[in-house]
């Protein structure tokens, strides 16, 4: 193999791939192979695999050919060279990173992936959506997944479904739901059907992969036991997890309003960054909201803080307790500049509604 290449277009495919490195041996080596006008890169591990493409234009490809070596050694070998045009080749069992005088020399090595990039089978659902929107609903609903955790795969999970001819993203870790609809009626019938459950790190990193762009297509497939993205230039392949979130319908089915709250989101959110500054969140204490013509807002901790926000408020009077962070972060995907909260009772979460948005957030109870 011998290939010519810009520093920074490798550089940045290595980045991608090295995404999907986890803690299994086989994800910390790249499979480098160049043929038919294209290079691609490969890591793949146990849960998620990554390709990236240099296409036609981006490589010069010499001599056609693949190998396998350390994923991180090459990252840093190529990160430590000139910016400027490199050479690589093989010669032998090593690979050779030159440009000019300068070249650095790598081990290669003999190994495979584990999940293959092969083509979904006809059973498998597939879709197609722009990379933008895409991105948009991965960032929308991650916030309500917790950390990453093997004790409870759901809760640091997000459940996707294609259903009723909608996309569906749902996050919830117990204290939080972020729902993110999109309506693919134009694109699969209404009695297509498919779901799989993807580890938060994980759709977050492809998320990352993702261009911004409504011009740029990405096919999502859904098949029995993996999931793949394919874009223009990346490939991803996941394996599913199994598992749903307890009685999440009946949360889905709203109650009547006892109060609608509408304010300014930049006002609130700009409150709960100064009630999430007070409170320890080792303390687990409550920011205390309440009002009945206006919003009052109280936090104690470090430092106390009291706001009193101009609100559009109908029904009863309330008061209620929340985390400030999960409201903070909630706030910070609605898309609105007014943001209307529903309050329907002490032992209800908050429900916060627009369009194909729908987030949920739990209470806190007050201390006497």
């Amino acid at each position: 193999m011998k290939i010519c290449v810009e520093k920074g277009k490798l550089l940045g495919a290595i980045r991608n791939v090295q995404k999907a490195m986890d803690s299994s041996e086989n994800a910390n080596y790249v499979h480098l192979k160049a043929e038919n006008g294209i290079v691609s890169l490969a890591v793949c591990g146990n849960l998620l695999s990554i390709r990236c493409k240099l296409l036609a234009g981006e490589v010069i490809i010499e001599e056609p050919g693949s190998v396998f070596l350390s994923v991180n050694k090459l990252f840093h070998c190529v990160s430590l060279m000139p910016d400027d045009k490199l050479q690589i080749q093989t010669k032998g069992n090593t690979l050779v990173v030159s440009r000019k005088k300068t070249r650095m020399v790598l081990d290669t090595t003999t190994k495979a992936p584990v999940l293959e990039f092969s083509d979904f089978n006809e059973q498998a659902v597939k879709i197609s959506i722009s990379e933008i929107l895409l991105k948009q609903l991965i960032e929308d609903v991650v916030y309500a997944a917790s950390a990453d955790t093997e004790n409870n795969i759901p809760a640091s999970s997000i459940n996707i479904e294609i259903i009723d001819g909608t996309l569906r993203m749902t996050a919830c870790d117990g204290i939080q739901v972020s729902r993110r609809d999109v309506d693919l009626k134009d694109k699969v019938s209404s009695d297509t059907s498919a779901k799989c459950m993807i580890k938060k790190r994980n759709l977050v990193m492809i998320g990352s992969l993702l261009v911004p762009s409504f011009d740029n297509m990405a096919e999502f497939c859904i098949g029995n036991m993996k999931y793949g993205i394919r874009t223009r230039n990346i490939e991803v392949v996941g394996a599913i997890l199994f598992g749903d979130y307890f009685n999440m319908a009946t949360l889905f089915a709203e109650p009547p309003s006892k109060t609608d709250i509408k304010v300014n989101k930049d006002e609130l959110l700009a409150a709960m960054k100064r009630c999430s500054y007070a409170i320890d969140e080792s303390s687990r204490r409550p920011c205390i909201i309440e009002g009945e013509n206006t919003i009052k807002i109280y936090a104690q901790g470090k430092i106390e803080v009291e706001e009193e926000l101009f609100a559009d408020i109908t029904g009863e009077a309330f008061r209620f307790g929340v985390n400030p962070i999960c409201m903070e972060n909630l706030l910070k995907v609605y898309p609105e500049e007014t943001v209307t909260i529903s309050f329907k009772g002490s032992k209800l979460p908050l429900y916060v509604k627009h369009g194909s948005y729908t987030m949920l957030l739990a209470l806190i109870s007050i201390p006497k």
